[in-house]
């Protein structure tokens, strides 16, 4: 049973283990798997588990059981291409990475057949590390909320201070990984709390 890609528009959602089956090609619905695609899949599916214990990553919408777990296809496959794993033509691609595809296409049609040989592959930008990515969110947060990291305004009596504003949209696991990260940035300076 072949999958009708047409129909899985770029805001689509589909649990964890949908979406792991749809990124090496392989049908959901369909009856008969083949059992390479099945153990790709499988293989994906734990390191998306491995990435989910260290932090709330970009492509989680809803999180249920672990498989039934909602994801968002275009962000999940934009985090699979990172990692250097393919994707089927048809998967749902984020806005960005379909102006990249093309773009790297006009690339590789534009260069001299004798320039072929010598032109460097392209490779996906390393991901970020677990905890680097968790600085990160917590700066990204910040400065949504308006404030400036270097210069964070001293708690009021009887409000909530910054930490605990990010604290609050930060969607990390544990209350101890968001400790430790904002530890990490406040003894790197990128985060200084007015005195």
């Amino acid at each position: 049973m072949e999958i009708e890609w047409k129909y899985l528009a770029a805001g689509v959602a589909a649990t964890l283990q949908d979406a792991a089956l749809l990124s090496v090609g392989c049908n959901p619905k369909s009856a008969e798997k083949d059992d390479a695609l099945v153990y790709e899949a499988s293989k994906r599916i734990s390191m998306a588990g491995h990435y989910m214990n260290a932090c709330y990553p970009r492509w989680l919408i809803q999180q249920k059981g672990f498989l039934e777990s909602i994801v968002s296809l275009p962000e999940f496959g934009a985090w699979l291409l990172s990692y250097g794993h393919d994707l089927p033509d048809g998967y749902p691609r984020l806005a960005t990475q379909e102006t990249k595809v093309s773009d790297e296409a006009e690339n590789v049609h534009s260069v001299a057949p004798e320039q072929a040989a010598t032109t460097a592959p392209v490779v996906p930008a390393k991901p970020l590390q677990a905890h680097r990515f968790q600085e990160q969110e917590i700066l990204r947060v910040i400065r949504e909320l308006g404030f400036d990291a270097k210069a964070l305004p001293k708690d009021e009596q009887g409000k909530d201070g910054v930490k605990a504003k990010v604290r609050a949209i930060t969607p990390f696991q544990t209350p101890l990984i968001f400790d430790k990260a904002w530890g990490r940035l406040s003894a790197s300076k990128e985060i200084i709390k007015l005195k």
